[in-house]
């Protein structure tokens, strides 16, 4: 192995360990860069995983190892500055990769649903790291329940943002959010007939009322369907 070879893994190491998180993100990027004998180069690419420090992508024909690149976001067409930290040798019958380190660290680069993905992340993390043992088991369920109906809405989020992207239609995610709203909400619903049969509700329990006729309601409407 050269030395250069060495340094340019060395980098690459260094980055990994302080990318922070990584997102499986396939998007299209415009790589841009001048050659040695000072022609102007753009070839198309797609990255396979991004972070706030850099990103892999598949490209044809990657330009060499500490090369500097301009990466065009296929999207929203914004651009940041880049250096070619690595080159992956082709896998058979596959596309080459090459490891790239944005200059500055930067997630807004990669568009929201890096955001939309990391976030997520960052609350199964938060969920893992809560000693249970020290919470009473009830508010532990309820802060599980949150944080699962969060990642579902950004999941959905996500869906939408890649259907539109693509030229395809989005709206059939509203039927699955409809699914899951009378999941949590049949969930939502035994919890707190426990709660009353534990005469942790009374009747100076605010929003009673409110919770009364909202109910009635809904009762209303699905007598109506179920008779159909």
């Amino acid at each position: 192995m050269s030395r250069q070879q060495s340094s340019t893994d060395a980098d690459w190491q260094n980055v990994q360990r302080r990318r922070g998180v990584r997102i499986v993100l396939s998007l299209p990027v415009k790589v841009a860069w001048v050659t040695k004998e000072g022609k102007r180069v753009s070839r198309h690419a797609e990255t396979e995983v991004v972070s706030a420090y850099g990103a892999t992508l598949w490209m044809k024909t990657p330009p060499p190892t500490s090369t500097e690149v301009e990466l065009t976001h296929g999207r929203t067409r914004k651009s940041v500055r880049a250096r070619v930290l690595r080159a992956h040798p082709p896998e058979k019958n596959q596309t080459p990769r090459i490891a790239v380190e944005l200059k500055a660290p930067n997630e807004s680069f990669w568009g929201p649903n890096y955001q939309l993905q990391k976030a997520g992340l960052e609350l199964r993390q938060l969920e893992l790291a809560i000693p249970a043992e020290d919470i009473d088991a009830r508010v532990l369920d309820e802060f599980r329940r949150a944080v699962d109906y969060v990642r579902q809405a950004s999941w959905a989020l996500h869906q939408w943002i890649e259907l539109q992207a693509k030229g395809h239609d989005p709206y059939g995610i509203l039927s699955v959010l409809t699914t899951e709203r009378v999941k949590r909400l049949t969930q939502l619903t035994g919890t707190l007939s426990s709660d009353l049969d534990a005469t942790e509700v009374s009747f100076e329990t605010a929003g009673l009322m409110e919770l009364a006729q909202a109910v009635a309601g809904l009762h209303r409407r699905l007598t109506r369907l179920l008779k159909r």
